[in-house]
């Protein structure tokens, strides 16, 4: 809960792109290869691409990382995949890691032995120094390079990810990523979950600033930020080169200039939530691999992905998304805002309530006389405070709970609003006890005005609850019995009232009968100072 409170104040979410703000079902929609940019059903069913695309691949049917499973979906209908598997056997790898973004296997047939290479684009370019086409091996000259550097462009600005390709021979057993054969690329898309659009929207309207964070090429991430709204200028997109060369100065001066950050390694993770930090924000960063570990735990709120994320992951963060969707962080933004408002309401209307006896008592001793005894105030304190106090806890956000300013998290919680509120709403009650007790006591006797100072009390402190409900709002703005258990608590205490003071359990409490006209004339009494106290909040709220 404590966790959820301060996601209330979250300034910034730094959000992973695949999986949280996309679906992570990934479809190849392209493939390029030969010179060519084609659907997959277009081409020949043996080529040197399809070949890498399913010999180094980990998923096995369905189970597997989306992106494998995804190659191996889109080729199963085209060629053998069993077959082809049985003929090629895998004798050594170079797993993926975040920081080459490429993985290679060493595949072992009867013709030869080859190493097989996918990856980021931009990582697999830079490695390769030759490019297969019309079953050729040719030179990748620098004209070509830059071809291809277009064409993978051009398909990343259509929301596309791009996985590339390549291969060389392993001659001598020597096994390493350098001067390969560059053989083609396929283009997937993930499209945004639903709701993530308008969970964006919502953000920035709650005044919180949403962040992309992705291994993505920055033409890809740009074309996602630019489809459910994170970004509106191409000038607040940066790639993870750009970072590294960055001195973390220079990176806390320029962190609020960015919403997207693209072919990001871990480092750069940790460098922009500490960033982040420096400046005053409270960030929630989300992640799923034991590499983000360092930037979860360093956040204020790290939120770990439940379906998708590691265990080492998971431990590391303050909650966990169940859906992993982006539009569940939103959710328990707004679920801490609620918490938050629910808590001071409730601390409000138990001390503003605790406020009045005191200044009832302290009064009364000055004068020399005693209104009320302390079992009658220990009656108010654990029976009719205690109810509609819970029944808060329950009370439904606010309409504009999204659109206010974020409450920093080192803000006192005592603002001079909320102690204004306590101390008005305490004075307003006590004037109307002490003019009950004082009126009544001319009028009748002091067994009588007791009583009947009791009863206004009361009265007031279920008044007040509904108050409560929102301390800026009059109760007349709000549905006036949408909190159920508020309605249940205020009936109970309407039958616990008549018990105790219409059978003999009034002796206990040293209370006398009322006749109606008495009771009467509290109730009316509590509603004028109940009005008056509602048409204070306004005021107090101005000023």
């Amino acid at each position: 809960m404590s966790s959820v409170e301060t996601l209330g104040c979250t300034e910034v979410i730094c959000s992973d792109k695949t999986g949280t703000i996309t679906q992570n079902k990934m479809t190849v929609i392209e493939v390029y290869y030969d010179g060519k940019l084609q659907k997959v059903t277009e081409f020949s069913k043996n080529n040197k691409l399809f070949d890498i695309m399913i010999l180094n691949n980990d998923s096995e049917g369905e189970i597997g990382d989306p992106t494998e499973i995804a190659l191996i979906n889109c080729l199963k209908d085209i060629i053998d995949i069993n077959k082809l598997k049985e003929e090629n056997n895998r004798i050594d790898e170079i797993p993926f890691d975040s920081t080459r973004k490429m993985m290679s296997i060493v595949n072992k047939n009867d013709k030869n032995i080859e190493l097989y290479t996918k990856g980021s684009f931009d990582s697999i370019i830079k490695i390769c120094n030759y490019i297969y086409e019309d079953n050729k091996i040719k030179k990748l000259t620098p004209k070509r390079k830059e071809e291809l550097i277009k064409i993978e462009q051009n398909e990343s600005n259509k929301a596309y990810r791009m996985l590339a390709y390549a291969y060389k021979e392993v001659i001598n057993e020597e096994i390493n990523e350098q001067n390969l054969i560059f053989v083609g690329m396929t283009a997937m898309v993930d499209l945004p979950r639903e709701g993530v659009k308008e969970s964006i929207s919502m953000c920035k309207d709650a005044n919180i600033k949403p962040i992309m964070i992705t291994g993505d090429s920055l033409f890809t991430a740009t074309a996602v930020a630019k489809e459910i709204g994170i970004l509106e200028d191409e000038e607040e997109a940066i790639n993870g080169l750009e970072l590294d060369q960055m001195t973390f100065e220079e990176l806390k001066n320029n962190v609020e200039n960015y919403s997207v950050y693209a072919r990001v390694s871990p480092t750069n993770k940790l460098d922009i939530v500490n960033a982040f930090k420096e400046n005053g924000r409270l960030v929630a960063m989300t992640g799923d691999g034991v590499n983000d570990a360092p930037a979860l735990k360093s956040a204020n709120i790290g939120v770990g992905m439940g379906i998708a994320g590691t265990e080492v992951s998971k431990n590391v963060s303050d909650i966990v998304l169940a859906d992993d969707s982006f539009s569940s962080i939103v959710t328990a933004v707004k679920e801490g805002r609620r918490i938050f408002d629910n808590i001071r309401n409730a601390i409000v209307y138990l001390l503003t309530g605790n406020i009045t006896e005191i200044l009832v008592v302290f009064i009364g001793m000055l004068f020399g006389i005693e209104i009320f005894l302390p079992i009658q105030l220990l009656y108010i304190n654990l029976i009719t405070d205690s109810l509609p106090a819970i029944a808060l806890a329950f009370e439904k956000e606010s309409d504009d709970i999204m659109s206010r300013k974020v409450r920093k998290h080192t803000d006192s919680f005592f603002t001079q609003f909320l102690i204004a509120r306590m101390f008005s709403s305490a004075m307003l009650k006590t004037v109307a006890i002490l003019l009950i007790y004082v009126i009544n006591l001319q009028l009748y006797n002091n067994e009588t005005a007791t009583t009947m100072a009791f009863l206004t009390l009361v009265l007031q402190e279920m008044f007040y609850s509904l108050s409560c409900r929102n301390l800026k709002e009059m109760i007349i703005n709000k549905k006036f019995f949408a909190n159920k258990h508020m309605n249940r608590s205020i009936m109970i205490l309407i039958i616990v009232q008549f018990i105790v003071f219409m059978t003999p359990i009034k002796d206990i409490f040293n209370i006398v009968s009322l006749n109606i006209f008495q009771v009467l004339y509290c109730i009316l009494f509590v509603i004028i100072i109940f009005i008056i106290d509602e048409l204070t909040k306004g005021i107090i709220n101005r000023l």
